[in-house]
Parts: structure tokens; sequence; C-alpha cells
């Protein structure tokens, strides 16, 4: 992973945490997407007042956040 690609993980990876999902319509991340480090996820809730709700944005993947907790800017040295 580059080095924008780190920084994108790291906000997708935030985004989990906080139990959501990051939000974004960027080339980049469809990028990260084709190469497995992140994927695109969709949840429909249902809701009794607004029908049904949509939720969409990127997860983190098991291969993603290997090769992100492996490298340097996860470990706080770059």
């Amino acid at each position: 992973m580059n080095s924008r690609e780190l920084a994108l993980f790291e906000k997708v990876f935030g985004a989990v945490i906080e139990g959501g999902l990051y939000q974004t319509k960027s080339k980049l991340a469809a990028s990260m997407e084709a190469k497995g480090y992140i994927v695109k996820r969709e949840y429909k809730l249902p809701d009794p007042h607004f029908g049904t709700i949509t939720i969409a944005g990127y997860d983190q993947t098991v291969l993603g956040n290997a090769l992100y907790c492996m490298s340097d800017h996860c470990k706080g040295t770059s």
C-alpha cells in the first residue's frame, strides 16, 4: 500500500471502529476495492415511519487490515 492508500484505509478503519461505514465516491476507494483492501457494503434497515433506510459505504477486508497493521503507518513510525 502507498501512503495515500494507507491514509484512506485509516479513515475506513476509524469509521468501522466507531460502528459505521466510510462514505466516499473517490477513485482511490474504487481502486482499493478492486485490489481487495476494502469492500463496499449496503445495509437496509426497516423503519416504521420512513420505510427502508439504506446505509452504504466502505468496510475493511481481512487483507486490507493485515497490510495496514503490518505497515509502518500503523506502528506509528512513519
